[in-house]
């Protein structure tokens, strides 16, 4: 997986750590967790679309400026003392002071393009009124804004989607272009008339589902643009795989015409750009027709598979304005619809719930207790199957210290929370009780 060092980037002074297919990062605010997902985040964007554009010759101090800094709302957080270090499957990226650097890894040729998504504690603001008309800056909360109106769009009333095992669901009204809410009771109200609960699990649970299972099963809308970018990549990922497939006789015998449609003139476009020695590749070899026809035919077959081969998630406070109960019921959707199981999908939270942890650490037991026996499992604990846990593929962080802040692994050998964190969360709440209680005792 990847690795992420930092240094002097915000409140943040030292921090290497390998990242894990699911990272949990928990602790007081202000301390630094959404700026470590922030980097993440940006990170995994960057890196696919390296992939996309097959190369890393567009990534320039404007592009990091306008990505990182002004997209994240990092300014101010990145000073000449500032250092990030990011070693991934596609990129490895070092920016120290002023000065960076960006460059393939020997896996490159083997990435493929990810669905990556930012949801930010700020998604209550949906409910607002005149949100998608009030003028904004550029940044991650706009484009949060601008991707629901997309999302919204496929959970119509006959696709509304249950929120949880609340008893409430959540459709898209089309004829007024009004998020609405299905009461247990039968009444529908809009999304605005909800709950703060309501307000920040909804765009959570939809946009899960439109990540985790919508785009696998549907082809997305792209832009022509978009399309094109596609479909540039596969070319180059194909004429890559060709020419290192070629001994030097081989390439040098790419001389001849090769019967030309206006495809196939596309497709050769590309492939001159790739050299092997003093060889210029201008046309090819006869010999070689129905291998590449082949190839051009494998190639037209992918143009039209749309949708990403993995979910990046960064999701950031998912309880935010819930029960406690509610907040572990969160954690197993989460996991029920986050494709951990076949290693497709990666997912970082930030949090400052404990109940958070405890939920994680239950399907963690859940996975292993059905080591010895899955019989029964489910009527014992209320784990939904899909979120029963690995732990090998889970990390925990906890972020604490006071000016220089360190984040440490806060799991057991088995790779469960500690139970000692959870004494010293509650030790200070239950210290009081027990001095009072001894008073008027």
């Amino acid at each position: 997986m990847a690795k992420l060092s930092l240094k002097n980037i915000g409140s943040l002074k030292n921090v290497d750590i390998e990242l894990n297919r699911i990272n949990i990062f928990i602790g007081p605010q202000s301390i630094g967790k959404s700026t470590i997902a922030k980097l993440i985040s940006f990170c995994n964007w960057m890196e696919k679309d390296c992939v996309l554009k097959q190369g890393t010759s567009h990534i320039d101090r404007n592009y990091i400026d306008q990505n990182l800094i002004v997209y994240h709302n990092l300014e101010g957080y990145f000073t000449e003392n500032s250092c990030l270090d990011y070693i991934g499957s596609a990129v490895e990226f070092h920016i120290s002071g002023k000065e960076f650097s960006v460059k393939k890894t020997e896996t490159f040729h083997k990435a493929e393009l990810s669905k990556n998504a930012y949801l930010p504690s700020e998604r209550n603001m949906l409910a607002l009124p005149g949100i998608f008309s009030l003028k904004m800056p550029y940044n991650y909360l706009l484009e949060f804004i601008d991707d629901w109106q997309e999302i919204r769009s496929k959970y119509t009333r006959d696709e509304e989607l249950g929120l949880l095992n609340l008893g409430d669901s959540y459709f898209f009204s089309a004829s007024d272009s009004t998020d609405m809410i299905h009461l247990e009771n039968g009444l529908d109200i809009r999304f605005s008339q909800a709950s703060s609960g309501l307000q920040s699990v909804t765009p959570l649970c939809v946009c899960i589902d439109y990540l985790t299972k919508w785009i696998y099963n549907n082809e997305e809308n792209r832009s022509a643009e978009n399309r094109k970018q596609y479909r540039d990549m596969m070319l180059h990922k194909y004429s890559e795989e060709l020419f290192n497939n070629l001994d030097q006789d081989g390439l040098s015998k790419l001389e001849n015409v090769l019967e030309k449609s206006e495809e196939m003139e596309k497709f050769i476009h590309v492939m001159k750009d790739f050299k092997r020695g003093d060889v210029e590749y201008d046309e090819l070899n006869k010999q070689y027709s129905s291998i590449l026809r082949a190839m051009y035919q494998g190639l037209l077959y992918n143009y039209k598979i749309t949708h990403p081969t993995s979910t990046n998630l960064v999701i950031e406070e998912p309880e935010q304005n819930l029960f406690p109960e509610t907040q572990v019921k969160l954690v197993y959707y989460i996991l029920s619809k986050v494709s951990h199981r076949n290693l497709r999908d990666t997912l970082v939270i930030t949090t400052h719930s404990p109940y958070v942890l405890y939920a994680f650490n239950n399907c963690m037991l859940a996975h292993m207790a059905s080591h010895d026996s899955s019989e029964g499992l489910e009527d014992i604990a209320n784990i939904p199957k899909d979120a029963w846990l690995n732990p090998e593929i889970v990390s925990v962080w906890e972020l604490g210290g006071h000016g220089d802040v360190s984040v440490k692994c806060i799991q057991d050998e088995r790779g469960l929370v500690r139970g000692n964190y959870f004494d010293r969360v509650m030790h200070n709440v239950m210290a009081d009780f027990t001095n009072l209680l001894n008073v008027i005792e």
